[in-house]
């Protein structure tokens, strides 16, 4: 499951949620999801996608790392919270 929410007057798309049953994890689903997504959001004109999650995700976050997502902390919302953003933009 993967949840967007694409906001097209600033081009910007939130990620809210990705889950994979425990049982098909380490499969690829989650890499698939996301670049599903990546893809959904531009083709709606999307330029930027962006989301934070917990340093406590280790899976998630070597998989955000993995597909180019930046990563700033997030000491204001938790000190264990990162915000990961990538542009969609070919260069």
């Amino acid at each position: 499951m993967i949840v967007i929410r694409y906001h097209a007057a600033s081009k910007l798309a939130k990620f809210y949620r990705l889950w994979v049953e425990p049982a098909a994890r380490k499969s690829g689903i989650g890499r698939a999801l996301m670049n599903v997504a990546e893809r959904h959001v531009v083709k709606r004109g999307g330029r930027i996608i962006e989301f934070d999650t917990g340093l406590d995700l280790a899976p998630a976050v070597a998989l955000y790392r993995s597909l180019g997502y930046d990563e700033t902390p997030l000491p204001e919302l938790n000190q264990n919270s990162l915000l990961f953003r990538k542009s969609l933009v070919q260069r």
